[in-house]
């Protein structure tokens, strides 16, 4: 990513939070699944994204519990 893309997610992550990021980025990720096996057939790939959501969605439980000072 380019330093005005970072600094675009940095900008997402302050107005909406990591959480609600990552599970922007979790329903993407099924979206994406979705996709890949009804038009693609595809069902390697769309496992693969599968698996991709379900760690962020356990990366994200665990992330919920860190208490960010302000």
């Amino acid at each position: 990513m380019n330093r005005d893309e970072l600094d675009e997610v940095e900008r997402l992550i302050d107005q909406h939070g990591i959480e609600d990021l990552i599970e922007a980025i979790v329903d993407v990720c099924y979206e994406k699944e979705e996709h890949v096996r009804m038009n693609w057939q595809d069902h390697r790939l769309a496992d693969a994204w599968r698996k991709i959501a379900s760690v962020l969605e356990r990366a994200n439980e665990r992330i919920s519990k860190i208490e960010i000072p302000l």
